[in-house]
């Protein structure tokens, strides 16, 4: 089974997937939304991922928070110890922020074209809501669905 990537908006989300994907013995790829370093902010994410790591360790393949074109945003999530982003900037920035992301053991990701955007689930505080979005994560991370 390929590694799946999924977008999460916020931590219940992130919890939600990962779980699934542990349940199901699927690998998963957690992205943050585009330009979700401007909208999550690198210390938020980064809580994020310490939380699945002591909640779920293991679960997902890594946690890659998108910095959009903002080179700032990018070297700040480095400095605040996120180990996976993905940002589009032009070809001699991008030098020198991976040679900042090696030199602290961090990647630079690509984007991805096939990928579960949970946005839809994002005010789902019902059983109900939690249900469709567990359907959805079990198809998707299965491969029974793609760009759902």
């Amino acid at each position: 089974m390929s590694t799946r990537s999924v977008i999460f908006h916020d931590l219940p989300q992130a919890r939600a997937a990962v779980a699934q994907a542990d349940a199901i013995g699927a690998p998963v790829e957690l992205r943050s939304p585009p330009n979700g370093a401007a909208i999550i902010g690198p210390g938020a994410f980064k809580a994020i991922a310490d939380d699945l790591a002591q909640t779920h360790p293991g679960a997902a393949s890594s946690m890659i928070l998108d910095c959009g074109t903002n080179a700032g945003l990018a070297m700040a999530a480095l400095r605040q110890g996120c180990k996976d982003i993905c940002v589009d900037v032009p070809a001699e920035t991008h030098s020198k922020i991976a040679a900042m992301a090696q030199a602290q053991s961090a990647r630079l990701h690509d984007p991805v074209e096939i990928v579960l955007d949970l946005a839809a689930s994002a005010d789902g505080g019902t059983s109900e809501d939690r249900n469709r979005m567990k359907v959805l994560l079990e198809q998707f991370l299965r491969g029974d669905a793609h760009d759902v």
